[in-house]
């Protein structure tokens, strides 16, 4: 998956397209009086980043004093850019999460995706460190520092003394971030950190100069929108990212270009797809307000599975389409376990809860297929889990005797249908993961839990 600054639009309106990233840049600097800003900014005439590689670049019909001042502007700006958009992004997370957000990142979780980021902003690293996303070593959530595979660490934190990463997602920013720095004029990448982000939506801390104190003197590690960007991709930090990124693309059986829409001036990011995917049958997803001209290129590179998604709510509605297929895919694996071998196995649905932890809920009743869906009902609200798998007593002090439906029961009832999901009151979360666990105690020696959204 490629996420590009429609992506983060789409968070909020707040977060700036490519080229109004420009706009908002060079008011930061204040730089609307200097004569080599464009008269009326940027836009399909002049695109910022076609005028931030003029800068990045020298141009044969100045002298080499007039090349040096625009490297100097290009610096100016690209410092605009981060504090600018460190702005926006503050004021987005004063918001809750969106529903569409929360719910494509626990996809991504389950699936195990990797995702190619062009955008510097930590939304994505700010709304993981905002769910409960389970982790599959210890029990631990899933945290930033896991889709990101310590890449790069905080200061002074080795991956060796940050413990093993959970399995996750995998999140490439393959053009920096907000929260990345690097010493001065290192050519290595050896130097490159991040800050450790304390900012949830809904609670925005916004990084400061005590954040940094394990890294004072160091610069914001990003990599301005310039069409060649070479001399930022000769340190092998920078060169890995992008390696393990087209490996990624190159062995991916599907790819989802999320608001991104493949400018003919991104030059690198357009040539490494167009080799990932070059004698390859791979299904591609355009998920963007305006696919046409993207499409038609793609065409042209020899694509041709191609799927459209373009209306306002695009992303969202790629979003419901992406669970519905892991649902499926879920329930098909569902249907082929033995029934037999399940018939004593407990149903749980379970929730984490940030004051107690997992919760749960034994599922009493389970509902045929109705329009492709199986439906279970949770007997009332969660509770601390080892109470959802307790045995159930009676006044007379034994055992209660009450019977639910088994894991047997439910592979019988889920063959033939589509997806399985929860109903509690008048909501409903389609499952799309689940997992066993064992105990010697309790209404059941083994139960499966089921995740949902």
């Amino acid at each position: 998956m490629i996420v590009g600054a429609g992506f983060s639009r789409a968070v909020s309106k707040y977060m700036p397209l490519t080229d109004e990233l420009g706009a908002l840049a060079i008011q930061q600097a204040d730089l609307f009086s200097d004569p080599r800003v464009p008269r009326r900014l940027f836009g399909p005439a002049l695109t910022f980043e076609s005028w931030m590689s003029l800068l990045a670049e020298d141009q044969p019909h100045l002298s080499e004093g007039q090349n040096l001042q625009n490297r100097a502007l290009f610096v100016t700006v690209t410092e605009a850019i981060v504090s600018g958009l460190g702005s926006c992004e503050a004021s987005v997370l004063y918001n809750p999460i969106p529903v569409w957000l929360s719910d494509l990142l626990k996809l991504l979780h389950h699936t195990r995706a990797t995702v190619v980021s062009l955008n510097y902003d930590t939304l994505i690293e700010v709304a993981v460190a905002s769910l409960d996303l389970p982790g599959l070593l210890g029990g631990e959530r899933t945290t930033p520092r896991d889709i990101l595979n310590d890449t790069p660490p905080l200061p002074n934190v080795g991956t060796r003394f940050g413990g093993p990463i959970n399995p996750t997602f995998r999140l490439l920013k393959l053009h920096g971030s907000l929260d990345w720095w690097a010493a001065p004029k290192d050519p290595s990448g050896a130097s490159v950190n991040r800050t450790e982000l304390r900012s949830a939506f809904g609670h925005p801390e916004p990084i400061t100069e005590e954040d940094r104190r394990g890294i004072p003197g160091w610069e914001p590690f990003i990599i301005p929108p310039a069409a060649a960007k070479s001399s930022y991709y000769q340190n092998p930090f920078t060169r890995n990212l992008w390696k393990t990124a087209f490996d990624a693309l190159r062995t991916a059986e599907q790819v989802s270009l999320i608001g991104y829409s493949l400018p003919p001036t991104d030059l690198v990011m357009g040539g490494m797809l167009e080799s990932a995917i070059r004698d390859r049958n791979v299904p591609i997803d355009l998920v963007n307000l305006d696919t046409e001209d993207l499409r038609k290129r793609l065409t042209d590179w020899g694509v041709e599975m191609i799927s459209t998604t373009e209306d306002p709510d695009c992303i969202a509605t790629f979003t419901a389409a992406y669970r519905d297929r892991v649902a499926t895919d879920y329930v098909c694996r569902l249907a082929e376990l033995d029934v037999e071998q399940n018939r004593d196995t407990a149903i749980l649905v379970a929730r984490q809860s940030p004051q107690i932890g997992q919760t749960g809920s034994r599922v009493v009743q389970i509902v045929p297929s109705h329009g492709g869906a199986v439906t279970l009902i949770p007997f009332g609200p969660s509770v601390p889990m080892h109470e959802a798998t307790a045995v159930q007593w009676g006044t007379d002090g034994q055992p209660s005797g009450q019977t639910y439906p088994t894991l047997g029961d439910l592979i019988t009832a889920v063959r033939g249908a589509d997806r399985l999901v929860i109903r509690r009151g008048e909501d409903e979360e389609t499952i799309i993961d689940s997992r066993y666990e064992f105990r010697e105690t309790g209404a059941s020696a083994k139960w499966i839990e089921f995740d949902s959204i």
